[in-house]
């Protein structure tokens, strides 16, 4: 339960020398992190960040909440904003430091928020990292500029899923979101955590808005979408994130979703 937390990944905080500025407004960070990294709490003073999701999985926490973050999506973390990241798994992101210089008028970006990372604004991240641009110049600068629109633009994410704040709680969470069948119990998560079970209940409302069952449903429910979205049959779904009764299935979905899962399946047909 004392095992270490690994904080090796690297993250520019209000301590070290300033690295973006209103010439050189975006600064480009991409490296890939094991399993189980932690990067502790710190704040960017006069910057926000972008943090691109290309290949794993992340929890992005402030004190306010905390949420999961899929692969193809992006969160947005505005400059002042205390955080710290979890990488679940092995994971690859790229982050972009944007001068608040550049951010005036936007107001989306004064919010902490995640977006889906279109097609455009996956390769505008990538340009700007791989091309090493000196934004001084006015092609590289028009750009940035291109770049700050877009992510602005990009859709919002609704379907979030809330996690909670506490290290250990969130990293058993994570575990479940990657295997939704495994079975889950709070009394088990309770002994483990060396808490009452009680308390363990009332730390999951207050710090995820939502009681251990209604947030293990929604993890269940977004799992079964996931793989109904990718052709696998309405069974094979159910079977895969837990549920043995079939049909209890389908009316869990219809309540979560407003139809059926074999609605679903006619949509994409």
């Amino acid at each position: 339960m004392n095992k270490k937390l690994q904080q090796h990944y690297w993250n520019p905080s209000i301590d070290q020398t300033e690295f973006v500025n209103e010439e050189q407004f975006i600064y480009t960070f991409n490296e890939k992190q094991t399993s189980g990294t932690w990067n502790g709490w710190h704040l960017h003073k006069n910057c926000g960040e972008l943090v691109s999701v290309t290949d794993g999985t992340m929890v992005v926490c402030t004190k306010a909440s905390s949420s999961y973050v899929q692969k193809n999506r992006a969160v947005w973390i505005p400059s002042g904003l205390e955080h710290e990241w979890y990488m679940p798994v092995k994971t690859d992101n790229r982050s972009l430091f944007i001068h608040d210089s550049v951010l005036q008028g936007f107001e989306k970006l004064k919010e902490s928020h995640i977006i889906e990372v279109t097609p455009l604004l996956r390769e505008l991240i990538i340009s700007i990292h791989d091309l090493e641009l000196e934004f001084k110049e006015e092609a590289s600068r028009r750009l940035g500029v291109v770049l700050v629109d877009r992510i602005c633009a990009a859709r919002e994410c609704s379907d979030i899923m809330p996690m909670p704040q506490n290290h250990k709680l969130v990293e058993l969470c994570t575990q479940l979101i990657i295997s939704p069948d495994t079975p889950a119990i709070l009394s088990d998560w309770s002994r483990q955590l060396r808490v009452s079970e009680k308390t363990l209940a009332r730390t999951f409302v207050r710090e995820t808005g939502l009681n251990f069952r209604a947030w293990q449903n929604k993890v269940r429910m977004q799992s079964a979408k996931k793989d109904i979205d990718a052709g696998l049959t309405v069974t094979d779904a159910a079977f895969n994130c837990g549920y043995s009764s079939l049909s209890s299935f389908i009316a869990s979905f219809k309540k979560n979703y407003g139809h059926t899962p074999g609605a679903l399946n006619r949509d994409q047909s």
